[in-house]
């Protein structure tokens, strides 16, 4: 009897500790910062976390075509933009964003395609790319993916448009362990620019 006592509190401990730990979970999960949240903070211009800090998000125009992008505001400390290509470094996160407008329009191969010809060229450079996630927009198409590195895994965003801006492609990153919040606002952004790109292209035809 004494036996079968001890081995019902054990089991009823390890059920409270699963749920003091599903409970953690959830409560985690709560905290984080969602693509919606962000994309909410890009247009009114500032992201606010759960933690009370808040992440300026400037609106800037590149290129002759005026295409409008969001840029972590006040945050580089490296920059260099000339007529074809922008890039901002913060080095002290690791964080990038890297924009470039081609001379000709990208080839259209269809999404499954083009990661395949990622994953195939960072092998070839001798790299290793683990795909996240691949989406297709309206307006973009877009690959997240992990690269290893002697400081972690690199968070990469590379994206490309579809339709009348074919030139224009971009690579975001940050680093794994600063996925939330930055890899998020950093896909936000990614979605933000197709968004934007959908209304000019709408209000040029009207």
């Amino acid at each position: 009897m004494f036996v079968d006592e001890r081995i019902a509190l054990l089991e009823r401990y390890q059920r409270q500790l699963k749920r003091e730990e599903e409970g953690k979970k959830e409560e985690k999960k709560e905290e984080l910062l969602t693509i919606e949240q962000a994309k909410q903070g890009i247009e009114k211009g500032v992201i606010t976390l759960f933690d009370g800090r808040e992440i300026e998000i400037e609106k800037k125009i590149y290129f002759k075509q005026q295409i409008q992008v969001p840029i972590l505001k006040n945050f580089y400390d490296a920059h260099e933009e000339d007529g074809t290509s922008a890039v901002y470094v913060n080095h002290e996160h690791e964080i990038s964003q890297i924009l470039t407008y081609l001379d000709e329009n990208m080839q259209e191969i269809p999404l499954e395609d083009w990661k395949k010809v990622l994953v195939n060229g960072m092998i070839a450079s001798g790299l290793y790319a683990d795909v996240i996630k691949a989406e297709q927009t309206e307006s973009l198409e877009y690959i997240c993916f992990l690269v290893p590195s002697k400081k972690g895994d690199i968070y990469n965003i590379v994206f490309r448009m579809r339709g009348q801006e074919r030139k224009f492609t971009g690579n975001f990153n940050c680093m794994k362990k600063e996925q939330d919040p930055y890899g998020t606002i950093l896909e936000a952004m990614v979605l933000k620019i197709g968004e934007w790109m959908l209304e000019k292209e709408g209000e040029a035809i009207e």
